[in-house]
């Protein structure tokens, strides 16, 4: 319970959905500066065809309140780009274009030797010099829960740096745990990230940063884990991104996950040889794995090229060094059982190629994709020795250094996805079927995942109005697969996808052959008289057997923001959820509730808030972003999830249920930025 704690305890501001007001591009000698208006914005992203749509990897400066800006380098040629302004995409009023709903066209031309807007037959006007901007952040957080006071303090020191050619950052934090004393007190590099461009390649070095973007459907690198940010790597890493003339990207990326803290080795309990040892049987063998990425390398290269209105794409990404093991075989002699071990490591390999057309049936996008995938179990060292009994289990023991591989898993994935933009509305259905093979250290089975995803989406102005409903039906069959190689259990899916799109809904179906759920949503935004919600959203759904014959899970949560005026702000949440599953125990509801008083000015941002407060930190954009209970909800499956488990993955569930409806805590964060 103090774990949960203290990853809730981490405060977080709900930014206001702000409207962009006006925009401009203009070219200061080599670079495309673009500026945004948006008043009371917390985190502005540039989007567009030049990095793939990502809202994640140009993130704007306020360069004056309410003032947002970002330099990039771009060659001559014609691109489409829109802003994300705190979450929500918006077109540039000031260039809406044709077609609103593809983005603001630019088009860029070479001219005397310099680039130039081609609408623009004006010398190129010199800007305001990059600087360094330093920042400092205090976040604090009290809560009280069955009694028990619980506490979570953290400040940050960061300084951003935008240079002509170098772009970097870096934060340094300290928690409250250090700051007892003198000697216990300690500050460490929570993330840092150096960019450097070379003519038309860009590199970049990271520490626990995010980087990397790739049109895969099927990402096999970019968005692994639950908070939805494009987190490319571990811990460590280095990238780059090349351009092939202005038909082609390529990237490549190594990164490595060095352990935050050591684990137990992996090792056999005794109560799970007790059965053999009663026995006659000669032998047997086990396996056992610690699911976990320290110590691992990844290695990825993608490469995109476009040919007219088609695009065409390869993807490979190479896992090194995974899921530390231990595989026993034990035999039976007169008087004793001779143990032998072999300790082991996994490697992953996956690569998919794709096409995408644009424009090709009846004016929609057709995306096409094929990936294959594979799974070894590198055997790494031998022991062997004599015990009198089994009781005390097994562990790896200290022997000699053995080569070779056993295969453990293949799968092979298609997709095929039609989306349609037409004025204010979007359409996408998809199709998604995975086909896994398992062998070797477990037994010979196999696994068949049918998906089916459908969203209808209306974007009312571009700046924060809309809706979209949401509909996924899932077929699933695991024949004889082995109960722990659930597919959707993360340390066992090769396409790391387990996570981010399986939702509780998701969760409340895993015993189940076939499910479906479908949801509506509704954001609104404008700017009202005081009394009237800046900003509100309402989320609603159902989930259940088949699709929908029998309604498993059904929840609503809806939100509310109003600006008082001077920069305050008042917000409002909450959410309740209905569960209905007899294999859980029946019928159960959880209400749950938060409300936040805060000011913000310029660089400073003071809030107050009372209720659960469902946060993380997102090393995009360096700050406490909200998340959803419904994060910490799905924390219920931990890194192992297994199909006979569902009654008691069920009872976590509904346990972190109780939780956030009984939980109080007080949150206070502070944020000052120069």
């Amino acid at each position: 319970m103090r774990r949960l704690a203290r990853a809730l305890a981490c405060a977080c501001l709900v930014a206001v959905l702000a409207v962009a007001a006006g925009a401009a591009v203009r070219v200061d000698e080599d670079e495309v500066v673009f500026t945004v208006r948006a008043a009371r914005a917390k985190h502005v992203f540039l989007v567009g065809t030049f990095n793939n749509w990502n809202p994640t990897v140009e993130p704007m400066a306020e360069s004056a309140p309410g003032v947002f800006e970002i330099s990039l380098f771009l060659v001559e040629g014609s691109y489409r780009y829109k802003y994300v302004i705190d979450g929500v995409w918006a077109v540039d009023t000031d260039n809406p274009g044709g077609n609103p709903a593809l983005g603001s066209p630019l088009a860029l031309a070479e001219r005397a030797g310099t680039l130039a807007l081609s609408t623009d037959d004006s010398e190129p006007t010199a800007g305001a010099p990059r600087t360094v901007k330093p920042f400092l952040r205090y976040i604090g957080d009290f809560r009280w829960e069955g009694g028990e006071s619980l506490s979570f303090q953290r400040a940050d020191v960061g300084v951003r740096l935008d240079r002509d050619l170098v772009r970097g950052r870096a934060v340094l934090a300290s928690t409250d745990d250090t700051w007892t004393t003198a000697e216990a007190f300690q500050v460490a590099v929570d993330r840092a990230s150096l960019e450097a461009q070379l003519g038309g390649l860009v590199a970049r070095g990271t520490e626990n940063d995010s980087v990397w973007t790739s049109e895969d459907p099927f990402t096999l690198v970019g968005r692994d884990g639950v908070y939805r940010y494009d987190a490319g790597f571990g811990r460590h890493g280095v990238s780059a991104v090349w351009p092939i003339g202005t038909a082609a990207d390529l990237r490549a990326l190594y990164d490595d996950d060095v352990a935050r803290t050591a684990g137990p080795p992996p090792s056999i309990a005794g109560d799970a040889l007790a059965g053999f040892e009663a026995g006659v049987a000669s032998d047997t063998t086990l396996y056992a794995y610690r699911p976990t990425r320290d110590g691992a390398d990844r290695l990825a290269l993608d490469l995109a090229v476009r040919l007219g209105d088609a695009r065409v794409g390869y993807t490979r990404r190479d896992d090194r060094g995974l899921h530390p093991g231990l595989a026993a075989a034990v035999a039976r002699d007169s008087a004793s059982f001779r143990i032998s071990t072999q300790a082991t490591r996994e490697d992953r390999f996956a690569q998919a190629v794709w096409l995408r057309f644009e424009s090709l049936l009846l004016g929609a996008d057709v995306a096409l994709a094929y990936g294959w995938a594979s799974s070894d179990v590198r055997l790494l060292e031998t022991a062997t020795w004599q015990v009198p009994t089994l009781a005390a289990g097994v562990a790896a023991g200290a022997g000699a250094a053995q080569g070779g591989r056993a295969r453990f898993e293949t799968s092979d994935r298609w997709t095929v996805a039609v989306a349609r933009e037409h004025g204010d509305m979007a359409a996408r259905l998809g199709w998604d079927f995975v086909d896994f093979s398992f062998e070797g250290v477990e037994a010979a089975s196999r696994a068949r995942i049918h998906r089916l995803d459908a969203e209808v989406s209306w974007n009312g102005d571009g700046e924060g109005t809309g809706a979209s409903l949401a509909a996924r039906y899932t077929d699933q069959d695991y024949a004889d697969t082995p109960d722990a190689l659930l597919v959707d259990s993360p340390e066992r899916n090769l396409w790391l996808q387990g996570r981010d799109t399986f939702s509780i809904a998701d969760i409340v179906g895993i015993d189940r052959r076939a499910y479906g759920w479908a949801s509506l949503r509704v954001d609104w935004a404008s700017t009202p008289p005081r009394w009237v919600p800046a900003a509100a959203h309402a989320e609603a759904g159902a989930a259940g057997k088949g699709f929908l014959a029998t309604l498993e899970y059904a929840w609503l949560e809806a939100g509310a923001e109003w600006a008082a005026g001077a920069g305050l702000y008042v917000l409002l949440d909450g959410r309740l959820a209905r569960y209905d599953k007899p294999a859980w125990g029946g019928l159960d509801t959880f209400a749950a509730g938060y409300v936040e008083i805060g000011w913000r000015y310029r660089g400073l941002l003071l809030d107050l808030g009372y209720g659960f407060d469902p946060a993380v930190f997102d090393p995009v954009v360096n700050d406490y972003a909200p998340i959803g209970r419904s994060e910490v909800v799905r924390s219920a499956l931990g890194d192992a999830v297994r199909r006979s488990e569902a009654a008691l993955i069920g009872s976590r569930v509904l346990e972190r249920e109780r939780t956030l409806e009984g939980a109080h805590a007080i949150k206070l964060e502070c944020i000052v930025r120069f």
